[in-house]
C-alpha cells in the first residue's frame, strides 16, 4: 500500500496519515463525515446485499478473487492528511483481494496537467472528469473494456447507465472516449431541481391568502403583498427581487416549459430556448408584473447576497435558491430565516404555468457530459477490470452498510443512526462549523475508491433530515425542465463554445428591458432575434443539428 501524491512526495509518516482521505463527492446531499464500522440490521435501513461488500463467484463457478492482485489506482480530491481510517483500506484490499499502489491529485487542472507529465501509468482512474478522461484515452493511457464484461460484473450500475441511455449500444457510445469504451460512469439517478421558490407562510396567512399553485396564483399573492400589511407593520411589500437575474427566473421559465438560454429540440430542429414563443410569453408577464409594481426595481442591481438579506430582513416575502442550499450551512437562507424568525415556516413550490408546466432546471440525462468516469488504465487486464467492477459494484452499489463504513468513517465517532437516517455527531458539527457548515465531509479511507451513483436510496441513507426534506419535496412535487444541451450528441460544437457567451449577454440584456419597460416583448421581438442572428445562433445551432444522436 503506497501513496504517491503530485505535490510532494509525501515521507512514510505522512503516508498513513494521508491515504485515502479527499476525493470527496462534492453532492451536498453526501456531505456526512468519516470513520469505521457498518451498522447493524437493528440500527440501519437493510442494505440491498446485506453480504457485508463480499462480492460473489463469477457466473461461470471460477473464483474471480482468487488471485492476489497488484492495481495502481489514480484518485483526485482534497487531500486529507489529518483524518483518515487505515483500517477500512486493509478490510478493503483483503476482501476483495487487493493490494492498492495509490496515487492521489488534488482537484485542479495544473496538478492534473502535471501528472500528465510525469509519465505515471495507472491501472484504474477513479472519479475523473470527462475532460481528463478524453485527454487520457488521447495520449493512449487507457484498455478498451467489453460492454458485456461490465454488465456481467457490474449489473446493477450498468442496468442504471442503460435506463438513461435508453440501450445498451447507446450507453456504451455515450461512455466511450474517441470511439472506444474505457469504462463507466455511475449515474445519478435522483436529480434534484436547481431552484426553488420559498415564501413565508406567516406572510401568506396575514393576507388572508391560500399557498400558491399556479403563476396566476402567484400573480395574485404578490398584488396582496403589494396592497397589504403581509409583515405586520402597516407597510406594503414587493412580491419579490430577482437577485442574480436569470437563476432567481428559474422557476417563472420553468412554469412556460423552458429554462433560460437552453438549447431544445422542437420538431427536427434545434433551437435555443431564448427564440422560443415560450420566452416571450413568459417577458410579456414579468413586463406586466413590473408594470404593476410586483417587482422590486433593485433587482437590476441586487446581486444574490443582497436579494438574500432582502428576505432576512423583511423587505422580501419570498427566495429563490437551490434546495441544496437552503439548510446545509451556516449561512444556508433556511437556516438564517430560522435564527432570525423563529417558528415561522417556508411554503416551497414552483408555479404551474398556463400550459401545465413547472420546473426548476435540471441537466439532461445523458451519460456523456458526467463528470465522475470509472476508467481503466493501459496496463489494466481482463481479470483486473473484472475485479475492479467488482469492487465498484459490490463496495458502492450493492451494499451500503460496506460503502458507509468507507466513505462516511466509524459509528458512534462521526455519525449514528437516527431514526434509520445517518446523523453527524454533534463533534463533528462542532469541527465543521470551523469551516462555515454543518455536515463534515467524509474522511473515513473511501473517498479516495468511492464514486457512488446518487440514488434515493442513497440520499435517504447519508442525508441529514432537514436537507433531505428539501431535497425530495422539490424532486417529488415541483417539477423539472432541462437546462444546458438537451439531447444527446456525439461530437464537439466549437461554435458553441466559442459564441454562447455572447447569446447569453444578448438575452439577459432583453429580459432586463422587457421586465423594466425600455423594451416591449412583443415590439421589440423582431430586432432581438436579428440581434441574436447577428451572433451566430443560427450557426451554433445548425452544428449543434451536426452531432446530435437522432
Amino acid at each position: 500500500m503506497k501513496v504517491k501524491s503530485i505535490v510532494t512526495l509525501l515521507l512514510a509518516a505522512l503516508i498513513v496519515v494521508g491515504l485515502f482521505a479527499g476525493c470527496a463527492q462534492d453532492s451536498p446531499g453526501a456531505g456526512s463525515p468519516g470513520g469505521s464500522s457498518s451498522a447493524s440490521p437493528s440500527q440501519s435501513p437493510a442494505s440491498p446485499a446485506g453480504n457485508s461488500g463480499a462480492p460473489a463467484n463469477s457466473p461461470g463457478g471460477s473464483d474471480p478473487l482468487a488471485d492476489r492482485l497488484d492495481v495502481r489506482w489514480f484518485a483526485r480530491g482534497k487531500l486529507d492528511l489529518v483524518n483518515y481510517d487505515v483500517d477500512f483500506q486493509n478490510l478493503l484490499e483483503d476482501t476483495f483481494n487487493i493490494t492498492i499502489d495509490l496515487y492521489y491529485v488534488n482537484d485542479s487542472n495544473d496538478e492534473w496537467a502535471a501528472f500528465l507529465l510525469s509519465g505515471e501509468v495507472m491501472d484504474f482512474y477513479m472519479g475523473i472528469g470527462r475532460n481528463w478522461y478524453d485527454a487520457l484515452s488521447s495520449e493512449s493511457l487507457l484498455a478498451p473494456v467489453s460492454f458485456d464484461i461490465m454488465k456481467q460484473y457490474a449489473p446493477l450500475t450498468i442496468a442504471e447507465c442503460v435506463k438513461i441511455a435508453g440501450s445498451d449500444a447507446a450507453a456504451a457510445s455515450q461512455m466511450s472516449s474517441n470511439g472506444k469504451l474505457y469504462g463507466f460512469t455511475p449515474p445519478d439517478t435522483f436529480i434534484v431541481p436547481g431552484s426553488n421558490m420559498f415564501i413565508r407562510e406567516d406572510w401568506i396567512a396575514n393576507v388572508g391568502a391560500q399557498p400558491p399553485k399556479t403563476l396566476d396564483d402567484l400573480h395574485d399573492l404578490f398584488v396582496l403583498f403589494r396592497d397589504g400589511d403581509p409583515s405586520g407593520d402597516g407597510k406594503g411589500r414587493y412580491g419579490m427581487t430577482f437577485p442574480w437575474l436569470q437563476y432567481s427566473m428559474h422557476p417563472l421559465f420553468g412554469a412556460f416549459g423552458i429554462a433560460f438560454n437552453a438549447w431544445y429540440v422542437v420538431g427536427s430542429e434545434v433551437v435555443n430556448t431564448g427564440t422560443m414563443k415560450e420566452f416571450q410569453d413568459a417577458l410579456i408577464v414579468f413586463n406586466k408584473w413590473y408594470a404593476e409594481g410586483l417587482i422590486d426595481p433593485e433587482f437590476v442591481t441586487d446581486d444574490r447576497n443582497v436579494g438574500r438579506q432582502k428576505f432576512y430582513d423583511g423587505v422580501s416575502g419570498i427566495v429563490v435558491d437551490h434546495p441544496w442550499w437552503m439548510w446545509s450551512t451556516l449561512e444556508g437562507p433556511w437556516t438564517v430565516f430560522q435564527r432570525e424568525f423563529p417558528g415561522v415556516g417556508l411554503y416551497q413550490f414552483n408555479p404551474i404555468g398556463p400550459q401545465g408546466k413547472q420546473g426548476g432546471p435540471v441537466p439532461y440525462p445523458s451519460l456523456f457530459g458526467a463528470n465522475n468516469y470509472n476508467v481503466f488504465g493501459k496496463n489494466s487486464t481482463e481479470e483486473m477490470q473484472i475485479r475492479l467492477l467488482m469492487i465498484c459494484e459490490s463496495y458502492m452499489v450493492n451494499d451500503y452498510d460496506f460503502y458507509i463504513r468507507g466513505y462516511y468513517g466509524e459509528e458512534g465517532v462521526a455519525w449514528n443512526w437516527v431514526d434509520g437516517v445517518m446523523t453527524v455527531t454533534e463533534l463533528y458539527n462542532e469541527e465543521n462549523s470551523k469551516i462555515g457548515g454543518k455536515r463534515a465531509p467524509g474522511i473515513g479511507a473511501g473517498p479516495a475508491f468511492a464514486n457512488a451513483p446518487m440514488t434515493r436510496r442513497f440520499y435517504e441513507l447519508t442525508t441529514i433530515k432537514e436537507d433531505l426534506a428539501f431535497y425530495e419535496y422539490a424532486v417529488d412535487h415541483t417539477g423539472s425542465v432541462y437546462s444546458g444541451i438537451a439531447f444527446l450528441f456525439d461530437g464537439t460544437n466549437d461554435l458553441y463554445a466559442e459564441r454562447n457567451g455572447e447569446l447569453q449577454t444578448i438575452q439577459a440584456a432583453f429580459l432586463t428591458e422587457c421586465i423594466i419597460g425600455t423594451k416591449d416583448p412583443v415590439a421589440d421581438w423582431d430586432a432581438y432575434i436579428a440581434q441574436l442572428k447577428n451572433a451566430g445562433i443560427d450557426e451554433v445551432a445548425a452544428a449543434w443539428n451536426e452531432i446530435r444522436i437522432k
